[in-house]
């Protein structure tokens, strides 16, 4: 791998080709997506909830209703469950590393497609900046190795969002045509992904497409800055006022603030939308019904087999009651996003403020312009809905980053404002040190508290590539930006794979889910107080589920064998709450999944 490294950075540094550059760019998106993918279990909810549907898919043959431990999940649309069981099929395999390919690729896709959307517009260095600066952001690239729907949502969206931009602005009725229709299909792809989640940035493109084109872009994003600034006062005070009368707290979590932003950010942009606002709003309107006639005959299907009264409940228990509870738990103040941003993109995080530049804005084009009103104002749509996860602002990071892209490409002498140049020329200074520093220190610490010899040698490879880049950044200096880039590269790799290892093992279900479903196979009777969807992929066979104490106390005191999975502190307080039972005994575990899994039985386990 590290020879490979160096090569394709070598190319990607000194390429005048663009037909080379994009081959060299896809061939080290893959390489850093595919770098030990598979090492780490499936240990989280998120990707056990996306990995382990397409697995029952496979074994039960139905690829209509998806199912988690035999019970129907309807949460999320099936496009990415069809990609993955499509894989397991065809590979005859069901493992962490299978489920993994298709957001692998669909990262490396990303990366490529955001070099290739902008390049024309933005330039050749800049468009290449914004490509590297996604590949290298923590957060983006810790998605795109792990089965959740965020990367292939992100890429469709970005996909639609770009298509409609393009068709806007083209001449031509066949090429707008053609366009729009690419649009609807990424908009469909989208809905099968997450739902309605995409019409909320199909919504920021169309205004973010008219405020950029119009004649005075800079004065309505001004206003509607002004405005916005309102509307996140006054969710701060609406969150202030919920904590104060917990009893009205779903009354003031209506989310009027969202609206009202939503309408005068639509009214500015209707106003100044100028020759193109007839065309935009047609070719909106298009993409929608594309996109909904593509993801409908799911939705038919599923609603023919289920019927009206079961796609009801589901609704408002999946998407009414659980976005509350969601909005509860994960909730935090509306300047949330503001916050992660700069670790979310770190090292580039710390360029966002070089957005907010007068002198920047006015000289910059146009496509800098859409970029930056893009992904802000999807920042702050999301900053005034409840609910608080960083998935949910990663489809406009790589409209964040083309503005990032533009300070990157620029050498600090041809910048006209200093405060500009002066920061860019400190950050750089400061990264191309301290990131391979961190990462050399970061592979010896390793190597003195977890001398593991397989993590190892991931390891010492990206950190020895970091140090190298960071030594030739002394002999040229005017090289400095690509040295942070393969620093920061290899130091997030690093992370990344130091902390699923160390997951892995204080963490998986693997062991524990495995002797469960042998069991089962081997004909005994196996119950649980909750089966999760890590867990359900590596039992590989449904568990049932059983909340009586009554029942299970009779089970676990007959002479039958019975084995019922539970958590420690659940077992005292729920079962052992009516006194001890005189043949149950811990067989296996605890486990460190969910803190304290183990299995209480009636009898020894089998040979």
């Amino acid at each position: 791998m590290p020879g490979v490294f160096v090569v394709i950075m070598s190319l990607l540094v000194n390429s005048n080709s663009k037909n080379r550059f994009s081959w060299m760019l896809l061939a080290l998106a893959l390489v850093t997506v595919f770098y030990a993918l598979g090492r780490a279990d499936v240990i989280t909810d998120n990707e056990g909830q996306r990995a382990t549907p397409p697995a029952e898919m496979v074994r039960s043959g139905d690829y209509l209703i998806p199912t988690i431990n035999g019970v129907d999940y309807l949460v999320k649309p099936p496009l990415l469950y069809w990609a993955i069981a499509g894989l397991y099929k065809a590979t005859g395999t069901i493992s962490p590393f299978i489920a993994r390919i298709p957001t692998a690729l669909c990262g490396a896709l990303l990366v490529i497609a955001v070099y290739l959307a902008f390049r024309k517009e933005a330039g050749e260095h800049t468009a290449r900046w914004a490509a590297f600066a996604l590949l290298a952001s923590p957060y983006a690239l810790e998605r795109m190795r792990w089965a959740e729907l965020d990367i292939p949502l992100t890429l469709a969206v970005f996909l639609c969002v770009a298509a409609f931009r393009t068709a806007v602005l083209r001449e031509s009725v066949r090429e707008r045509t053609l366009w729009t229709l690419g649009a609807g299909l990424a908009f469909g792809a989208a809905i099968l992904l997450k739902g309605p989640v995409p019409f909320l940035f199909l919504w920021v493109a169309a205004v973010a497409l008219l405020i950029a084109q119009g004649q005075d872009a800079g004065r309505v994003v001004r206003t509607g800055l002004v405005w916005s600034a309102v509307a996140l006062a006054v969710e701060l005070m609406s969150q202030a006022a919920a904590a104060l009368v917990p009893a009205h707290a779903k009354l003031l979590g209506t989310p009027i603030e969202l609206t009202a932003m939503l309408l005068l950010w639509t009214a500015l942009a209707w106003r100044n939308g100028g020759r193109v606002r007839s065309r935009a709003v047609g070719i909106w309107l298009a993409i929608m019904v594309v996109g909904v006639a593509v993801s409908a005959p799911w939705g038919l299907a599923v609603l023919y087999q289920k019927g009206w009264p079961y796609i009801s409940e589901m609704l408002h228990n999946q998407v009414v009651e659980r976005t509350y509870v969601a909005s509860r738990i994960n909730g935090g103040t509306p300047f949330y996003f503001l916050i992660a941003l700069p670790a979310m993109l770190a090292p580039w995080g710390l360029l966002l403020p070089l957005h907010f530049s007068k002198g920047q804005w006015k000289a910059r084009p146009g496509v800098y312009h859409f970029g930056a009103i893009m992904g802000w104002l999807s920042v702050l749509m999301f900053s005034l809905i409840a609910g608080k996860e960083y998935e949910y602002i990663l489809p406009c990071i790589p409209f964040l980053l083309l503005p990032t892209a533009f300070h990157l490409a620029a050498e600090s002498e041809t910048l006209t404002q200093k405060w500009v140049a002066r920061w860019l020329t400190v950050w750089r200074a400061a990264f191309a040190v301290l990131l391979p520093v961190a990462a050399l220190a970061g592979a010896v610490y390793l190597t003195a508290t977890e001398p593991i010899p397989s993590l190892l040698l991931l390891v010492w490879p990206l950190a020895v590539l970091a140090a190298v880049a960071g030594a030739l950044s002394f002999v040229t200096p005017r090289g400095r930006t690509i040295t942070i880039f393969s620093a920061a590269l290899c130091l997030i790799l690093m992370g990344l794979i130091v902390r699923d290892d160390r997951a892995t093992r204080d963490m998986s279900p693997r062991e524990l889910a495995q002797l469960c479903g042998e069991l089962v196979h081997a004909g005994y009777t196996v119950e649980a107080a909750k089966v999760y969807p890590a867990f359900a992929f590596y039992a590989a066979t449904p568990i049932p589920v059983n909340i009586s104490p009554e029942d299970i106390r009779n089970k676990l005191e007959s002479d039958t064998p019975f084995y019922y999975l539970i958590r420690e502190s659940d077992y005292r307080q729920f079962l052992l709450n009516g006194g001890e039972i005189a043949n149950a005994k811990i067989v296996a575990g605890p486990y460190g999944f969910k803190k304290d899994m183990m299995l209480v039985g009636n009898a020894e386990l089998p040979e």
